[in-house]
This record gives C-alpha cells, structure tokens and sequence, in this order.
C-alpha cells in the first residue's frame, strides 16, 4: 500500500484497540506519544489514522521500542503492535459511505440485454433508411412531375417528416410490448439432475428388493415341494 493512501485512511477505533494502545502513551516518542493521546485519551475518538498505527508499529520493532516495552510493568509483548495484531478486529474508513453491491447479471440475462440491442440498432438503421428513402422517392417522383425546386424540397421534408414520426411510434410501441414482456417472464424452474439419480437409485433398490423376495418365494416353493415329496415317498 502507497504511503499517499495510507495517509487519507482511517480504521475504527475499538475499545480492544485503545486498552492495547493506553499504556504507550507514557513510552513512545513525545510527537507520536501527543498524536495517539488525542485519539485514546478519556473520551476516545471512533476512528484513527492508520499513518499512527504503522508509526507505532515501527517504532516497536526498534531496540529503543523493545526496550521500553520490557521495562515496562508488566512487559509488554511487542508482537502486539505489529500491524497484524493492531488491525485485528477494527474496520477500515468506517465513516465512509460505499456504494452498495450490485452482483453481474447472469449469462442468460447478458445474452438477452445483448440480442436485444442488436434488435434495436437494426430498427433504428432501418427507420433512418426508410426515411431517407421516402424523401429521395418523393423528391424523385415530383422531379418527373416538373415541380419547382421549393415545393419538391417541402413534399420531400414532409415525407420524411410523416415516416420518422410512424416509425418512432412503431420503435415505442416494439420497446414498450419487450419491457412487459421482460417484466413479465419468470424464468423456469431448473430440473435437477440429482433428483433424477435419486429416483432411479430408488426404482433400482425397489427392483432389487422384489427380485430378492421373488427369489426368495421361488426358493420357499421349491423347498416345500421338495418335502411334500419326501412324504409321500
């Protein structure tokens, strides 16, 4: 992470935090020492910079650091104020605001979003084609009459005129009958295919099942037979 961002971001300030941070204020150097007071003093604020706590952070791994925490009463263990351990459980920019998750579409959504551009991008080529074309017709046709230069060029505006307003309000019509259509569409349930595998290791157990209990009658049968015989003889 780049110093110029770390320099605009704030974590929250938890109360984990400032019980660990409370006894550096009487070790640490007296610039850093005024800085952290003015976060975890007796009204603790609800975030700090993170630029303090890698200073912290950096000033425990010197011998100075390591020192002062051992003479402290007790010790303090200076695996504490690593970054790892000063970061646990606290929130990164909590007083910002983000934008909430918008998820992507699904494949099948994309691929309809997509065919249906292509639809109207082909409606409205096709608009501007049958309105250019109705004016260069019209402008044609009043040529072959010998009309004025002026009244060739209104019958020919007032052609296209009549054709783009009928196709905008076919283009309105077709997007309004797609949207309700869209908004109307649920899609179908999918058919799993474990429930198919389940059913047919159950068909298959049923069958097992009678074949066994047929045999096992067959073999009833025969023993019985088998003893009737013995008796007779």
């Amino acid at each position: 992470m780049n110093t110029d961002d770390t320099s605009k971001l704030n974590v929250s300030l938890e109360p984990h935090l400032v019980e660990t941070l409370k006894p550096l204020l009487d070790l640490l150097p007296t610039v850093l020492s005024a800085e952290l007071g003015s976060y975890v003093s007796e009204t603790p604020k609800d975030i700090i910079p993170y630029s303090n706590l890698l200073a912290i952070s950096q000033w425990s791994r010197t011998s100075e650091g390591q020192e002062k925490l051992r003479t402290y009463t007790p010790p303090l263990d200076a695996s504490a104020y690593t970054m790892v351990s000063l970061l646990a459980g606290v929130k990164t920019s909590p007083e910002r605001k983000f934008g909430t998750y918008a998820p992507p579409p699904e494949p099948e959504q994309l691929a309809e979003q997509q065919k249906r551009e292509r639809q109207e991008i082909t409606t409205i080529l096709n608009a501007l084609l049958s309105i250019v074309g109705a004016g260069f017709a019209t402008w044609w046709a009043a040529d072959r009459l010998h009309w004025k230069d002026q009244w060739r060029v209104l019958l020919a505006l007032a052609a296209s005129l009549i054709v783009a307003i009928a196709e905008g309000g076919l283009f309105i019509i077709l997007r309004s009958r797609q949207d309700a259509l869209n908004s109307s569409s649920h899609r179908r349930p999918r058919v799993k295919a474990t429930s198919a595998r389940h059913k047919k290791i159950e068909d298959d157990v049923d069958g097992t099942t009678e074949t066994h209990i047929n045999v096992g009658s067959q073999s009833s049968k025969e023993s019985g037979t088998n003893n009737l015989r013995q008796r007779r003889l």
